[in-house]
């Protein structure tokens, strides 16, 4: 598989060995000590948001994510749920932005998309 860009959210696939990741505070990467050319494969969360869906535009952003590289392991259409919601962007509760955002990602169908590739 060629090699691609790093995902927009990074989760390591092997917890970092204690004091060797030298990335600062609280990062996490894989160890590929020992094992010379390794590479991890990394997934991401990609949400196509209400827009995208309504202007037709879910082929094309496919077409550009498997044109980087990455494959899809998993594809949904769906509204999401307030719950859903909640707690996906839990972090933004409490901002002046976040009833919006809770309300126009709730408003019309998305496309969840994961997608995986190697960094």
């Amino acid at each position: 598989m060629p090699r691609c860009g790093p995902p927009a959210a990074k989760a390591a696939t092997r917890p970092a060995e204690a004091g060797q990741s030298g990335e600062g505070r609280g990062a996490k990467k894989a160890s590929t000590r020992g094992y010379p050319g390794a590479m991890t494969a990394q997934r991401t969360l990609v949400l196509l948001k209400p827009d995208a869906v309504q202007r037709g535009l879910r082929g094309e952003i496919i077409r550009r994510i498997e044109a980087k590289g990455y494959s899809i392991l998993a594809l949904a259409q769906r509204t999401a749920t307030a719950e859903e919601l909640a707690a996906h962007y839990a972090e933004h509760e409490g901002k002046p932005f976040y009833p919006g955002l809770v309300d126009y990602m709730g408003a019309a169908p998305l496309v969840a998309i994961v997608a995986e590739g190697r960094a």
